[in-house]
């Protein structure tokens, strides 16, 4: 990407009671959960559910402007790609 190409995230938050439970944890803390397809098959996904914080840090070597906005079930990260100059 370009310096100054505009960049949006936007994924769920966990809600108790709203989101698919979380089936289990690993050693290394990430969380999965069973999903079932119309097929009546169900499969084991990896989900995560980052923090403000941990979002923040994972675009903090290359974004600027960083913006974070939590709603009721989403949550959404807007950065601006830093230019090489500005590092």
């Amino acid at each position: 990407m370009r310096a100054g190409a505009k960049v949006l995230f936007l994924d769920n938050l966990f809600v108790e009671g709203s989101s698919t439970p979380i089936a289990h944890r690993d050693v290394d803390g990430n969380t999965y959960q069973r999903r079932p397809l119309n097929d009546g098959s169900e499969h084991v996904v990896l989900k995560n559910f980052p923090s403000e914080p941990e979002l923040r840090a994972e675009v903090a070597g290359f974004g600027q402007n960083v913006q974070f906005t939590a709603l009721q079930y989403y949550w959404l990260l807007y950065y601006e790609k830093r230019g090489v100059e500005q590092r």
